[in-house]
């Protein structure tokens, strides 16, 4: 199962930088084989006792269009660092996926007045 890590070198752990609201810098992590790949963090979801995110890609990812984003779970190792690991669940992703979208549709709204 691919999964996405950070490089070790990095100032700021990979749920850190999830989880700071002010945080804009892509997300920049590397597969297996040190590929590297970066993302624009779209939105942070906890669902039931995990952490997931979605992401876009800026990156291309083969399959994936430029206007589309991934569905990721925020996998913690014992050593505390941070990977990710895409959501391969077809209804868990469109459960996370759903939950962003009323999240963003509350957001307009409370905008709006």
């Amino acid at each position: 199962m691919r999964m996405f890590k950070q490089d070790k070198s990095s100032d700021k752990d990979l749920f850190a930088i999830l989880m700071d609201d002010d945080d804009t810098d892509p997300i920049i992590v590397y597969d297996e084989k040190g590929a590297c790949f970066k993302f624009k963090q779209v939105a942070v979801l906890p669902y039931e006792d995990d952490l997931y995110c979605i992401l876009s890609p800026i990156t291309p990812i083969k399959g994936v269009a430029e206007d589309e984003a991934i569905a990721f779970q925020v996998v913690v190792a014992e050593d505390h660092s941070s990977a990710l690991e895409p959501v391969r669940d077809r209804n868990l992703a469109l459960k996370l996926f759903d939950m962003y979208y009323d999240l963003f549709e509350y957001e307009l709204k409370k905008r709006e007045g």
